[in-house]
Parts: C-alpha cells; structure tokens; sequence
C-alpha cells in the first residue's frame, strides 16, 4: 500500500508541475479475487540437486485461491494517455507435508509443517495512443515497462534432517527482494454499449530481454459503467466496473545450474472497483 500512495504522489507531482495542463486524470483502484497456481522454489545456494523439483506448490500449501490489490493512475493528453500501475498480493500459506520433501538441501519428514510467505508486487509505467475505429469502437497499443519484485521466506517443524545428518523440530529461512525489469508492449480495446456503459479488454506482455524473467502476461476484461457524471471542474465524473483478470509470470536464474526458479499463476479472478476522474 505504501508503494502504491508514494507511486500515486510521483505521478501527480508529475501531471501538476507539467507546462501543459491535461485534458484528465483518472485515479483506477480494484480488488481482484481467484484462483491460484504454481511455486515458488528459490534454495539457499541454489545449486541444482537442493531441493525436489518444483516443490512445493502452491497446492500443496492449501494456497488455491488468492487476493490482489491494484491501483492505477492515468493521465491523458489528446490520444495519449501516460499510465503507472501497482499490483500487490502476499502469498502465505502453510501445510503439513503428506509426503517426505528435500528443500535447500533439507530432508522435511513426512508430517513436517511447511510455511510460505512471499509479498509481491508489480510495477507498470508506461503510455497508449488511442486510435478511434468508429463511433463505438476503438483500439490504444501499449508501451511500457514492467518490474516485479518478491522476497520469500520458508520455515519447517517437525521431523527435519540436516545435510550434515544432524536433526531438529524447527528452520526457515528469508531471501532477500528479487527485481525483475523489463520492456512491455499491450493492446487494449473499448466498445462503447451504451452511452454509459462499455466494454474494456486489455493484454499485455513483457518482451523477456534479461536472462531471469522468463514470462510475463496480464490480461483483463471489464463492463465499466458511469454513475457520476458533471459537465466541468474537479472530481467530475465517477466510474465503477466488474469484470475478470489474470496475469502468469514465471522467472529463472539466468546460471543454468541454478534452481532458482517460480512460477505464479493467478486467475481467472473476479475483479470489481471504481474510476474517479479527478481532472
């Protein structure tokens, strides 16, 4: 949340010190819920050989459904309309293992307790140009940069062998923030239904330039309709929308013989939220 009010702060800075003033500005916050899937597996050292192959899931924590927080800030000039976005979730879950698992080069008995949790969160700047179609249908290419950012921290007990072959009831441990960064490109369409009331679809994907973020795609489709709306002046016009969306990423450690790796997939979510248009 914190990240998301001092992104927020920077883009109005922006807007408001601009030598021209913008045709709007939209503030965009939603909340999104569903399903859940894939792992999370960064072991200390991350040699190959230290923990079981992509183990353990996300499933296998009773993490099947999760939630996530977005907010956006839009400001238009004309056809171009200059974005930043922020998404966060908190991936937490914990289970006992039905079956033995080897994590950073641990044994977990069968039995063991095993926690996870992980903030999440993802970045979006960038801009789209809205190329109008007809009187109900347009289309904006998008252009931007996306960055994630994970730290992730585990902890056992129960029966816990060592690598040395020592026991103990208890471990865990935290890594550090993980950065990705990387250039995206997107399509979004609009068809307008009503006078007040349309139909959005978004997607977009990063092109992977770095050796660790493998994959990342958003997609989102939306019914928005207009409650509030006056002909000028601030805080003029008040949107809300339902829909659903869902992003998949996945990143690996660019040395090959690391096991360093996460795949996260979520959705399809229900999404619901608001469009304030301050400007």
């Amino acid at each position: 949340m914190k990240k998301a009010i001092i992104l927020i702060f920077i883009l109005v800075a922006v807007t408001t010190f601009s030598m021209k003033k913008p045709d709007s500005v939209e503030l965009d916050v939603s909340g999104s819920y569903g399903s859940l899937n894939g792992f999370i597996q960064i072991p200390k050292g991350g040699m190959n050989g230290t923990s079981d192959y992509h183990k353990p899931t996300f499933n296998q924590l009773g993490m099947n459904t999760n939630t996530l927080f977005n907010t956006e800030l839009d400001v238009t000039y004309g056809d171009w309309t200059y974005y930043g976005r922020f998404s966060g979730t908190n991936l937490t879950g914990s289970k006992t293992l039905n079956s033995d698992m080897t994590t950073h080069g641990i044994k977990l008995g069968r039995g063991t307790n095993y926690g996870l949790d992980t903030p999440l969160s993802f970045f979006s700047f960038g801009a789209k140009k809205k190329y109008i179609i007809n009187d109900k249908f347009s289309i904006s290419p998008i252009f931007g940069v996306e960055m994630e950012t994970l730290s992730y921290t585990w902890s056992a007990k129960g029966n816990i062998t060592m690598p040395d072959g020592s026991t103990t009831n208890s471990i865990g441990d935290t890594r550090g923030k993980f950065h990705f960064l990387a250039p995206a490109v997107g399509l979004q369409l609009d068809y307008k239904i009503t006078e007040n009331t349309s139909f959005v679809a978004l997607g977009k994907g990063i092109i992977p330039i770095s050796g660790a973020w493998k994959h990342y795609f958003y997609g989102s489709a939306k019914i928005t309709h207009t409650f509030f709306e006056k002909e000028s002046g601030w805080f003029n016009k008040t949107k809300g929308y339902i829909g659903i969306e869902g992003y998949t990423t996945k990143t690996k450690d660019s040395q090959d013989e690391m096991q360093n790796w996460s795949e996260i997939k979520q959705g399809p979510m229900v999404t619901a939220g608001f469009i304030l248009k301050i400007l």
